[in-house]
């Protein structure tokens, strides 16, 4: 998921170094990155250029799922989340009602 989050970032901003300060990593490690995502597909996600990056046919599709993916697993962080809220119990009594129960030490 960290190689997909950086090529969107990437596709977003057109160039290593603007997606390294929005990520807050450096531009070497966002190459670090696609270059690992790369060599785990066998072949280029991204063409480099003076110009920016721009990306290829495999990196396109990449981007569109990763944007699902992100997708789909926030929505099951928000399920989750919701499964795991506990319920709010308030318990009101009189001072005398709760004085043989609740004795402080």
């Amino acid at each position: 998921m960290q190689r997909l989050r950086v090529l969107r970032s990437v596709a977003e901003h057109g160039s290593f170094s603007k997606a390294a300060a929005a990520l807050l990593l450096t531009p070497s490690a966002v190459s670090q990155h696609i270059a690992a995502l790369e060599r785990s597909l066998g072949r280029p996600v991204a063409v480099r250029s003076t110009r920016g990056v721009t990306l290829t046919e495999p990196g396109r599709l990449l981007v569109e799922t990763a944007e699902t993916i992100t997708a789909e697993l926030d929505q099951v962080r928000r399920e989750i989340d919701r499964l795991t809220e506990r319920p709010r119990l308030t318990v009101a009594t009189f001072t005398s009602g709760a004085a043989g129960c609740c004795r402080r030490r």
